[in-house]
């Protein structure tokens, strides 16, 4: 459980953060994008909800990057806990940072 955490730490802090924040200044920018005031609730609704879709790619797409290198590959390949969990932590991390920008 450790080990895990301490993955978790990790990649939020050189991975994930960068794509956070980008999240967060895209939906906090995106009324400017694409102007709403003229607009009702529920088309106002409709044109946040195109940004958010967004946040998916953004989150999601750079999951595997650190390991695009081979040497990097091979030493996540040579540790303790599998490649294939430490993707799928970052998947859950993803999903859970996702859910908390959608929410908000």
């Amino acid at each position: 459980m450790e080990r895990k955490i301490q993955i978790i730490g990790v990649n939020l802090k050189r991975f994930l953060l960068p794509h956070i924040l980008i999240c967060i200044i895209l939906i906090i920018f995106s009324p400017l994008f694409i102007g709403i005031e003229n607009l009702d609730a529920q088309k106002s609704a409709q044109v946040l909800e195109m940004f958010a879709a967004l946040f998916g790619i953004i989150m999601l797409t750079p999951l595997c990057l650190p390991e695009m290198d081979n040497d990097i590959r091979e030493l996540v390949e040579s540790k303790y806990v599998p490649y294939i969990g430490v993707v799928i932590i970052r998947i859950m991390e993803a999903l859970f940072f996702l859910m908390v920008i959608i929410a908000l």
